[in-house]
Order: C-alpha cells, then structure tokens, then sequence
C-alpha cells in the first residue's frame, strides 16, 4: 500500500451538505466541529484529512444517527490527528484512508472504506452493501476506539 506523505490539507475540505441538516463551525486553532441535527446527513467533500494537533467533531442528535463523508478529490485521506462523534460515521475515501501516528479516533461506531455505498442505505438506516474500486486500501497505524463496539 502507497500513500503520499506530502502535506496534510487542514481539517476535512468543501462539505457541502446533501441530506440533512449540519451545520459547519470553525472553533479556531484547528478544531472544526459538525453540529447535525437530523438523524440521518450526507456530505460530499473535496478532502477528509486532518493534521496533526488537529480536532474534526462531529455532534450528533442522538442514537442511531450518522453521518456519510463522500470524498471526491484524487487523493487519499490522512488523518495523524483526532476526529470525535457521539455517535456514527462513514468515510468513502475511494483513494485510501490512513489513520498514521499520532491518529486518535472516538466515534459510537465508525466506518471507513474505499468502496461505495448507496445514499439510500445511510438515509434508511440499512445494512450496507460495498461496492466498486478504490485505490490503497485502509490502514491504522494508531488507534481507534468504537464506543458502540461498530468499526469496520
């Protein structure tokens, strides 16, 4: 597996919001938090990285919520830094996803993956089922923990 090592974009880029309701706040000093008040969200991105020292938060409503993160940029996602959610998130990176040291991950339950998914079984709360190609694979070099006991 290859992934560029080059520098690290700042926090996760251009969310625009697809389904649901999420609004988007800049704490400051590298903390980027998600407040989502729909159970169900959709977010296309140009990039889903965060650097080192870095804070991505995602407040959710409640269980069973989640959150879907479609990467659409041509390079893999990095995350040597921290991402938070009370509850679920999904990462469809189809470049690769690397969580590299100093990594910190806490969500209730947490997918990443370099295949796709239909929108609808996030927004119907059903199983879902991969597809496609993607490129690099995943990798953990850190740690990630899934409160809920969901990590695939």
């Amino acid at each position: 597996m290859l992934f560029n090592t080059g520098p690290v974009q700042a926090n996760p880029t251009g969310g625009v919001v697809v389904h649901g309701d999420v609004s988007f706040q800049n704490a400051g000093d590298g903390n980027l938090q998600m407040n989502q008040s729909s159970n169900q969200a959709i977010i296309k991105r140009v990039g889903f990285s965060i650097a080192p020292g870095e804070l991505t938060r995602f407040i959710q409503p409640g269980a069973d919520a989640s959150i879907l993160n479609r990467v659409t940029d041509g390079d893999p996602s990095s995350i040597p830094g921290a991402l938070e959610a009370n509850e679920n998130v999904v990462v469809i990176a189809p470049n690769g996803i690397l969580v590299s040291s100093g990594g910190l991950i806490e969500a209730d339950g947490l997918v990443l993956s370099i295949l796709d998914i239909d929108n609808g079984e996030i927004l119907a709360g059903s199983d879902l089922v991969f597809k496609g190609n993607g490129n690099n694979g995943v990798s953990n070099l850190d740690q990630i923990n899934a409160i809920g006991g969901m990590c695939f």
